[in-house]
Parts: structure tokens; sequence; C-alpha cells
């Protein structure tokens, strides 16, 4: 068993939740759930955030990359660049999945949506990637 269904369980049972409980709280079915408890699924990361928010622990901890399970403090200003770079490559990657579903503002996003959306996305990385490397690094 993966440490990330090994945790969930747990966490659930802390909590005093049944997997129906946590389900509704995720958005997802009883038997979607089921399958991140029996390792079977790991919920993308979208959902991820959103179990460790209503559990109040990290992803990092969920996902078994720490045994802390508080969030980390803020990062500085130009790791957040790095974070926001992250999200947005993210966000391509389900974009260009057409299993994927993505909703803006409770509106499902159809094929032709998402397809305008990614030059977006692909323009902001790439103007990412420029201003990087003109970001003071700071001094170690």
């Amino acid at each position: 068993m993966s440490m990330f269904s090994i945790r969930l369980k747990a966490l659930r049972k802390e909590h005093g939740e049944s997997q129906e409980q946590a389900a509704s709280c995720m958005d997802v079915t009883r038997s979607s759930y089921s399958t991140y408890e029996r390792d079977i699924n790991v919920p993308p990361y979208a959902k991820l955030k959103k179990i460790a928010d209503h559990y109040g622990v990290s992803v990092e901890y969920l996902m078994g990359h720490t045994n802390s399970k508080q969030p980390k403090a803020a990062e500085p200003a130009d790791d957040t660049i790095i974070d926001v770079y992250d999200q947005m490559a993210m966000m391509t990657d389900l974009l260009m999945d057409k299993t994927s579903v993505v909703r803006c503002k409770g509106i499902t996003l159809t094929e032709q949506h998402k397809e305008a959306i990614l030059p977006y996305l692909d323009g902001f990385i790439k103007f990412i990637d420029y201003l990087y490397k003109y970001i003071p690094k700071g001094e170690d």
C-alpha cells in the first residue's frame, strides 16, 4: 500500500468520517473514493489539495513526502512565481488530456474551449521562462 492510501484512510478515521462523507467533501462518488484508499487510483492534484485542506494537512504529508502534517510556510516571492509556473503547467496537462473534465466558474469546458485556452497558457509559461532568467536569485 502507498503512503497516500494509508494516510488517507487514517485521516478519515481520525475525523470519524465514513467513506461516503469523505467522498462528498471531495465531490466524488464513494466508489471512486474507495479506489484511493485501496491504492488503485490516486486523485488528480486538485482533489489532493481538497483532501489536504479538508483534513488540515499538506499535500506533501498526504503523499508521504514529509511526516509533518502542517503545510509549509509561504515561500519567498521568486519561488511563488515558480509555483505559479507549476500550476500553469499542470493546467496545460489537464487541458490537453481529452479524458479530463475541466470546469471554470461552474461551467464545463468543451474541447473547443480547452483548445482556445492552451495558447494563452503556453504564452504565459514561455513568459515566466523568460522572466526567470532575470529574477534575482538572492544570496545563499
